[in-house]
């Protein structure tokens, strides 16, 4: 156990785990809050930094950098607040889900496929990690603000790309004019890439917009 540990609440965090689960808290990719406001949607890995902001711990924000921030652990060496990951990145480019370890086996993360946070058993996730190195928050960063302040807000050159994809997508089926305007956009303001994602799943549902 690194140094960094020393700090954690873990209790704390899973505390914070369960009530957003008793709020009814909704999954929506891309979606993010600071802490003490509860939010009403969040995405896998915005509910872990939200559970760690809680107990006052910074974290970076999605998938690929929790990954990254974090070292393997054996299953037999989980505790309560440790992470579960479906896929290694470096290995799968699929977009990938996170949650927190429970106890007694089970997990709790914000599902797409349950519509929100619910808990699991054990065999929901592949891969086992703990953070390290971990920093306090200072505490005018933590306000009632919904919506988290950019410098919290880190976007990998994989999910631009994902977003890129999305907005040629939404070009083709004739959604979209000029895909180029919106994409100097997404490099300006990169922390809305998700919505660019959402949008062009819900196009190819509907199919090829009608002139």
């Amino acid at each position: 156990m690194t140094d960094t540990q020393n700090f954690i609440n873990r209790q704390e965090i899973i505390d914070t785990a369960r009530m957003l689960k008793d709020k009814h808290v909704r999954y929506s990719l891309g979606a993010k809050a600071v802490p003490p406001a509860i939010p009403k949607e969040l995405d896998c890995s915005g509910f872990v930094r939200y559970c760690y902001l809680a107990a006052g711990i910074a974290v970076p924000d999605g998938s690929w950098h929790q990954w990254h921030v974090s070292e393997p652990i054996d299953k037999s060496q989980l505790e309560i607040a440790d992470l579960g990951f479906l896929y290694d990145p470096n290995k799968n480019s699929e977009i990938n889900h996170i949650g927190l370890y429970l106890g007694d086996g089970k997990w709790i993360h914000c599902s797409y496929s349950a519509k929100g946070v619910t808990v699991d058993d054990g065999k929901v996730f592949k891969y086992f990690r703990r953070f390290i190195n971990l920093s306090k928050v200072p505490e005018k960063h933590l306000d009632a603000s919904t919506n988290p302040p950019k410098w919290m807000i880190t976007v990998t050159e994989k999910e631009k790309q994902y977003a890129v994809d999305s907005i040629h997508v939404l070009a083709d089926l004739g959604y979209i004019l000029n895909p180029s305007v919106h994409i100097k956009n997404l490099y300006d303001s990169p922390e809305n890439w998700a919505q660019w994602v959402v949008l062009a799943n819900m196009a190819k549902e509907f199919g090829k917009k009608q002139s």
